[in-house]
């Protein structure tokens, strides 16, 4: 079976730092598939909205999707992807229609059996002074999506390779710090903009008291 995860628009901005590693610094503001061990992903969908957050040397603001099977020992990852139906493979598309490329089967030892994890949204790193960047637009999400930085059209390919809607009983908010930064799942949204959710913040110093 092969994999697709299709990313409409994808923004990550990064200063001088792998973030391969976050090493327990970064903060979350995010919407994820809840636990069920019974159901796997074939690929995840959605509108990123985007934007240019500030950063600074060794700090990570990012807005992605995330997409994981295995246990934590032998975790598979990739930050999109469908998979295909015929090789395995995991497949960037973007707009609907470009193919970018794709991540072979051979790579992975649990994701060419489909994903049992979807996450959508956003996350910093934070630099030395501890200081975590703003998140999307840098405002907390609000239901006025020409401020706060959004997911649209947010949709899961099951093992069927059918897309369906990624809805509120699906999903299940995740946010570590909300002095710093929020989430909030706004629903169906129209034809245009589907299922959606806000996310960001201004970030600060997230761990302080």
């Amino acid at each position: 079976m092969e994999h697709i995860l299709q990313i409409l628009y994808e923004v990550g901005v990064e200063a001088g730092r792998d973030n391969s590693e976050p090493d327990g610094k970064t903060k979350y503001a995010v919407f994820q598939t809840k636990p069920n061990t019974n159901v796997k992903y074939n690929g995840a969908k959605a509108i990123i909205d985007l934007y240019n957050p500030a950063v600074k040397q060794n700090q990570i603001s990012m807005a992605q999707i995330w997409i994981e099977a295995g246990p934590p020992a032998e975790l598979n990852g990739i930050q999109f992807g469908w998979a295909d139906p015929n090789t395995g493979n995991w497949w960037l598309v973007v707009e609907n229609r470009i193919s970018i490329g794709y991540w072979p089967k051979e790579l992975f030892t649990h994701l060419n059996d489909g994903a049992s994890f979807v996450q959508y949204g956003g996350w910093t790193y934070n630099s030395p002074d501890g200081l975590s960047p703003p998140m999307g637009s840098g405002r907390f999400a609000s239901g006025n999506l020409k401020q706060s930085c959004f997911f649209a059209q947010i949709e899961l390919m099951n093992t069927n390779n059918n897309l369906v809607d990624a809805t509120e009983d699906i999903l299940q908010r995740f946010v570590d710090s909300d002095k710093c930064y929020s989430a909030k799942f706004w629903g169906y949204q129209g034809s245009v903009l589907g299922q959606s959710f806000s996310f960001g913040g201004p970030g600060g110093q997230c761990n302080a008291a």
